[in-house]
């Protein structure tokens, strides 16, 4: 070959440029094909092997559990529709696809690279096999319609619309899961059955309708197995865990921290069959069971209010050692364990509350000759007077932004008013006033509404009104009293308790259409709420 060339580039020289340039091009391809004739004659006899990797397609989506065969090694696809084989020996191979209801297909390919990366297979679905489904997504509470929720099924995914509609054309026939998520709501799958159909008016008539359960839990009190325990229900009534009845003992007045993931509580616990009040003392526990409650109140005996902070970090209670005749205040971290006794006096502390983020506490006692509302710094350990009238003041509550505090003012002239109290500028001002009691009072998470409850003409109502305006929003009108009131995170329900017989009735609002649902029945207790 060498002779050949030497031999033609002596004359190479006297050839003009065209055919200088194509004597050149017929040397580089000559060159090439013995170069690849080269490969190909031994890359099949090559040792060490090489990782392959591939994705499988349907459409637009990927392929899951599909089995892939190349040589005599076997995988298969992962739910993005990728496969893997490690080690495959070098050359020509045979690669073939399988999965119920796709025609399989086979094909050569060539390995020759130490890391080999197939192009994007395409799969075809056997028309035989192929099903359609029609439906639509609710929320369970209100049953209304669910747009923008994600519907997944046989690798297929989508989005429902305004009226909470989903539509797929072309899915495998039998039964599939079906995956929904929506924001606000627990994610749900569910086992449905697909039939070779393509009739819309049969889809219509057999249009599948999904429910999804919102976030949110209440906890209250029931004795409905034999003894007090507490409870958590979804608000939709859905869901409901006996969540103390696992440690023994009796359980009652549980608080939910605000994410849910944890609970505060009395408990006989230590002494399940112990009826002396010293035995009681008050827990924190994990929702889920994966720790054992915790006693939080120490050598304390806790009794009356207690009230856990926002940021789910710390709780405050009344206490006493037994034998002293009034309760004091103290503070304990839920995570960290601290401890602190916030007041040492001989005064009778109630309605307690705690700032979202637990540096501060108010409270209602009555010192000389008159009840005022108190507020407690953890941080500097310093107390102050924040009223100074005459009149009964109670149900202090701080704003979820941890600006203020709300409380209501019963006067001498038979009024009930509603104050806010500025820890920015330690002002109070009067936002609502009334000629007849105000029972409750809770405030939106953005810290702008109050709700409360009153007695109207003989009947509870709930009523609502604007931070910065004593315009008043009439909820209900029926003949009841409301005990406990709670205004969720959310903020598009309201939860309350009744009296009923010799217990309670737990009711969810729907404020935009006002509906009342019983979710359960309880016992004469304190309900909270956590977010999940």
């Amino acid at each position: 070959m060498l002779t050949i060339i030497r031999r033609l580039g002596g004359s190479f020289v006297n050839y003009s440029l065209i055919r200088r340039l194509v004597f050149l091009a017929i040397i580089i391809i000559a060159v090439s094909f013995v170069w690849l004739f080269y490969f190909f004659n031994t890359a099949e006899k090559r040792n060490g092997t090489a990782k392959v990797v591939g994705t499988i397609i349907y459409k637009n989506s990927p392929v899951y559990d599909a089995v892939v065969k190349i040589g005599e090694e076997e995988t298969t696809t992962d739910v993005y529709g990728n496969f893997t084989f490690p080690q495959l020996a070098y050359g020509k191979q045979k690669l073939i696809i399988s999965k119920k209801q796709f025609y399989t297909q086979e094909k050569n390919v060539l390995i020759w690279r130490k890391n080999t990366s197939l192009r994007k297979i395409f799969m075809k679905r056997d028309p035989a096999f192929s099903g359609a489904l029609i439906g639509v997504v609710i929320n369970n509470f209100d049953k209304r319609p669910i747009g923008g929720a994600q519907v997944e099924i046989d690798g297929q995914k989508t989005t429902t619309n305004d009226q909470g509609a989903f539509d797929f054309t072309d899915v495998g026939t039998g039964d599939q899961i079906i995956k929904i998520s929506a924001i606000d709501f627990w994610d749900k799958e569910e086992i449905v059955t697909i039939a070779n159909e393509s009739s819309r008016a049969i889809l219509e008539k057999n249009k599948k309708e999904i429910a999804l359960t919102p976030y949110g839990k209440l906890s209250f009190t029931s004795m409905r197995e034999g003894k007090k325990n507490i409870y958590t229900i979804n608000y939709d009534g859905t869901g409901l865990a006996n969540i103390t009845g696992r440690w023994g003992g009796e359980s009652w007045g549980g608080h939910l921290t605000p994410d849910g993931k944890k609970i505060v509580f009395y408990s006989t616990l230590e002494n399940p069959t112990a009826t002396s009040a010293k035995n009681i003392a008050l827990y924190v526990a994990d929702i889920d069971g994966s720790h054992e409650p915790q006693r939080i109140s120490r050598e304390i005996l806790p009794e009356g209010d207690f009230a856990v902070s926002r940021n789910g970090q710390y709780a405050t209670f009344l206490g006493r050692n037994f034998g002293d005749a009034m309760p004091e205040i103290y503070l304990v971290g839920l995570y960290d364990k601290s401890w602190q006794k916030l007041t040492d006096n001989n005064i009778f502390e109630s309605d307690i509350d705690i700032s979202p983020d637990g540096s501060q506490i108010v409270y209602a006692a009555f010192a000389d000759d008159s009840r005022d509302i108190f507020l407690i710094n953890t941080k500097k350990y310093t107390e102050k007077k924040i009223t100074s009238s005459f009149d009964y003041e109670a149900l202090p509550r701080f704003s979820p932004d941890g600006k203020n505090i709300l409380y209501v003012r019963d006067g001498f002239d038979f009024s009930s008013r509603i104050f806010s109290y500025s820890l920015i500028t330690e002002k109070e001002e009067e936002i609502y006033k009334s000629s007849v009691a105000v029972d409750n009072v809770a405030w939106s998470k953005d810290s702008e509404r109050i709700l409360f409850s009153s007695i109207r003409d003989g009947q509870g109502a709930l009523f609502t009104i604007g931070k910065d305006s004593d315009r008043e929003n009439r909820l209900t009108d029926q003949p009841v009293e409301y005990q406990n009131i709670i205004w969720p995170d959310i903020q598009k329900i309201v939860a309350m308790t009744t009296k009923s017989g010799t217990g309670s009735n737990l009711l969810v609002m729907d404020l935009s259409s006002r509906k009342i649902t019983n979710i359960s029945s309880i016992t004469d207790d304190i309900v909270s709420w956590g977010a999940r």
